[in-house]
């Protein structure tokens, strides 16, 4: 007899494979004999491992997922090679024909998963995104230096934020109050931008670069992890760090906050994740569960 066990998720089956982000491929005529196939050659198309996922977030209401990273294509050659000039085709004309395509794709939680969205206009791989609280709008952080406000209908860019000097990592916006976001980079520069304004409106400078950010549930610290190992909780009103979470062995690759706020979950390159209690009057030892794997 086989137990049935009533399913409890309305995804089309247990598990969903979406795939979209691009693949690379160069297409070209091969002939095989210049002799019998001198009027003839055969299409041959080489595929190239898909573009990299970098960053994977459901929109708040479920119904929708965006996903970005960094898609490699190469422009399609279309020429006729003997087989000497096949062999002799160089990686660094692959190199000199390949282009980056960042871009946020939009995928159905639901049914067939179907993509049905394309944002682009990121120079540089998409290292996070986020989604605004009514799902109209979302964050990206990219490796152009730059972080981008992008509306979900139109695809279209309505912001463009400007003032890293390096790739920028993370960024996250605010639980309450106005749409703040907080994005960290490579520079060390933790910034805090608004909408309304053009520029960064403060910055928090760390020692070694930011690789993971978000802001507290009441919006008044932000937490950041870097390259040291530590993730630090910058307090807005002071501009400085009131404390700070040690027990990681290696970079900091992630951090999110839990639904009430109380807790910090984070992750690593130790392998390990961890969580936290960021309550404002939480014992010493913060840490209080790793998991190991």
């Amino acid at each position: 007899m086989v137990l049935q066990i009533k399913r409890t998720s309305g995804l089309q089956a247990p598990i969903m494979l979406l795939s979209g982000h691009g693949v690379c491929r160069i297409s070209c005529l091969c002939i095989v004999d210049s002799e019998i196939y001198r009027a003839y050659g055969s299409l041959l198309t080489v595929f190239f491992p898909q573009g990299d996922v970098f960053s994977c977030r459901f929109d708040p209401s479920g119904q929708h997922i965006a996903s970005a990273g960094f898609d490699r294509q190469i422009r399609t050659f279309s020429k006729i090679l003997t087989v000497i000039e096949y062999t002799a085709f160089s990686r660094s004309k692959i190199k000199n024909n390949m282009k980056i395509l960042a871009a946020v794709v939009l995928w159905n939680t639901y049914g067939d998963c179907v993509n049905y969205g394309l944002i682009k206009g990121h120079t540089g791989s998409i290292m996070e995104l986020n989604w605004s609280r009514d799902g109209s709008h979302i964050f990206t952080c990219s490796t152009d230096k730059t972080l981008g406000l992008w509306d979900v209908v139109t695809g279209q860019r309505v912001k463009k934020f400007k003032g890293h000097t390096s790739f920028v990592n993370s960024c996250s916006p605010a639980r309450r109050g106005p749409e703040i976001l907080v994005s960290g980079g490579d520079d060390g520069c933790i910034k805090l931008w608004d909408q309304r304004e053009k520029n960064a409106v403060d910055t928090f400078q760390n020692r070694y670069q930011i690789t993971a950010v978000c802001f507290s549930d009441a919006g008044d610290i932000v937490f950041a992890g870097g390259i040291d190992n530590e993730i630090k909780a910058w307090d807005l009103r002071k501009k400085d760090v009131v404390y700070s979470l040690k027990d990681h062995l290696d970079t900091i690759s992630g951090i999110r906050l839990s639904p009430d706020g109380s807790l910090l979950l984070s992750d690593a390159m130790d392998n390990t994740l961890r969580i936290w209690d960021v309550k404002p009057f939480a014992p010493a030892n913060r840490c209080m569960k790793v998991f190991e794997g």
